[in-house]
């Protein structure tokens, strides 16, 4: 498949974020929400689409508002922060945000410093703590803008920076809270500390292998050739930082509140067996949901998985507590 927007021109195209008037994207704008699928604004009647970019630090980051049009009789209850995973972007999330906003939910979401169209040395950051300022600083740009309440989803990196703002407790709080496939630890966690203690002072980055991170193979095939935001390599200074925020989450108290944990089981991205009783261990109220079948990239599974995803989110939204899930 053929590139099918202009990157350069694309960049260009984008404006500082605002609600103040309706957003009318440029030609290469529209072309890249269709490109990914998010161009909600067209497929359900209703919706207004907002985008452009916030200053956070030194990162320009680029945003997303999916906003339900009370005019048009669509009155949203509430809105759901997205946060997407190490080498996602927002353009890989059509289905979270339409479940979303199927849901009479809003949807915020934005690209993680040097990921996506946003700013920063790609794929990389010198400390988690940075993710932790851009998610404060998009909190308080919609403080005015999303109605109440706020939900959470985080996706692998997204769900480790969401536990990051959870267990410091830090205002807003959110209602609902979900963390699909949450990262603490990566796969052979062990090898990878031995070869970045190695290879720190000679390396920058890594080739990306790019294995089996979905069970739906048109996802995966897109994700290594056609996706034209994916980057290819790993940052070895991400993977320092990520060790440092390992080492810190240990020293975090429990917090008592409720969440829902969805891990796949053939999940060869993260170490899922010993992240999950950690975090259970920081979150003892929280519900957990195993997918047997299920690989790490859980919001582009294969239909018959994300149906799964979908009916416990169901239940979890609507406060079904006495159905086990």
């Amino acid at each position: 498949m053929a590139i099918s927007f202009d990157l350069e021109r694309l960049h260009q195209q984008i404006r500082p974020f605002s609600v103040a008037e309706p957003f009318v994207p440029g030609d290469a704008e529209q072309t890249y929400f269709h490109f990914y699928g998010i161009d909600f604004e067209r497929k359900i009647p209703g919706v207004e689409h907002y985008f452009g970019h916030f200053n956070s630090g030194k990162y320009d980051i680029v945003a997303h508002y999916f906003a339900l049009d009370a005019s048009a009789g669509k009155k949203a209850r509430g809105t759901c922060f997205i946060f997407h995973g190490y080498f996602d972007h927002a353009g890989l999330y059509a289905h979270a945000i339409e479940y979303c906003l199927c849901r009479d939910l809003n949807v915020v979401i934005y690209d993680l410093p040097g990921h996506g169209l946003s700013t920063g040395e790609r794929v990389s950051i010198p400390s988690f703590s940075e993710y932790l300022v851009v998610m404060r600083d998009a909190l308080k740009l919609f403080a005015d803008i999303a109605p109440q309440p706020w939900h959470a989803i985080g996706q692998s990196t997204g769900a480790a920076i969401l536990m990051d703002y959870l267990l410091q407790e830090l205002a807003p709080s959110f209602d609902k809270v979900v963390l699909l496939a949450p990262l603490l630890r990566a796969a052979e966690w062990r090898w990878i500390k031995v070869a970045y203690w190695v290879g720190q002072k000679f390396l920058e980055r890594v080739p990306r292998r790019f294995g089996t991170n979905s069970s739906y193979q048109p996802f995966v095939n897109f994700v290594e050739h056609d996706d034209p935001l994916q980057t290819h390599y790993i940052s070895v200074r991400w993977v320092d930082a990520l060790m440092r925020w390992e080492s810190r989450f240990e020293y975090f108290p429990a917090l008592e509140r409720s969440l829902l944990i969805i891990q796949g089981q053939r999940d060869t991205t993260v170490d899922w067996r010993y992240n999950i009783p950690f975090i259970r261990s920081k979150f003892p109220h929280a519900k957990y949901l195993p997918l047997q079948e299920a690989y790490h990239h859980l919001v582009n599974e294969a239909p018959d998985i994300r149906q799964k995803i979908v009916a416990a989110l169901d239940l979890y939204f609507n406060n079904i507590d006495e159905v086990k899930i």
